[in-house]
């Protein structure tokens, strides 16, 4: 046999060899592999789920918001709306687009509108009011009284988010308080 074939036959054997060496190590390393791998679609599949859960729940408050019987809405740093719900929309007229983006004392008599420029700081060092009047303007011109109760929400640094406030016409039960008095007199 010439040498050069003797040579390229102990190189395939060497090959062959180290295969079979290396072939247990190999192996392990591809079960390791496999099970990280199982392990990380196992966690991946669990993230999955939660998120699935989250955004279920993120839906559940969304539709909880949106079809309470009560107008809420929710206020920037300025004053201005932010958010409001079918109720608040309905109660004063308004289509969101008209809304969204203006400041809440727009939507109030000039009594009620000072009323809300000086104390909505307040309501932003305190934290939260209960209680208050205002007259809110329809979009029709017609005058309703108010009251609300509301909350402000800080972000992880303290600072000021939102408000979140719930907002009750209380327009007839004034007049019935009236009418009332008025028959007792």
């Amino acid at each position: 046999m010439p040498f050069h074939c003797f040579l390229q036959g102990k190189a395939r054997h060497t090959q062959t060899l180290s295969q079979i060496l290396l072939s247990p190590i190999k192996m392990t390393l591809q079960t390791t592999h496999t099970q990280e791998s199982e392990q990380a679609r196992k966690k991946i599949l669990k993230l999955e789920q939660k998120v699935k859960a989250l955004l279920l729940e993120n839906d559940e408050y969304k539709r909880l918001y949106e079809n309470s019987p009560l107008s809420y809405q929710s206020l920037n740093e300025d004053g201005k709306i932010i958010k409001v719900n079918r109720a608040w929309l309905a109660n004063l007229g308004y289509n969101r687009d008209e809304v969204i983006g203006r400041n809440f004392s727009d939507f109030l008599d000039s009594d009620s509108s000072n009323h809300f420029k000086l104390n909505f700081p307040k309501l932003k060092s305190i934290g939260e009011v209960m209680g208050v009047e205002f007259q809110m303007v329809k979009k029709n011109g017609e005058k309703i009284l108010i009251t609300l109760a509301g909350q402000i929400s800080n972000d992880v640094r303290g600072n000021f988010q939102q408000t979140y406030c719930v907002l009750q016409d209380i327009t007839q039960s004034r007049q019935l308080e009236a009418a009332l008095e008025k028959e007792e007199e």
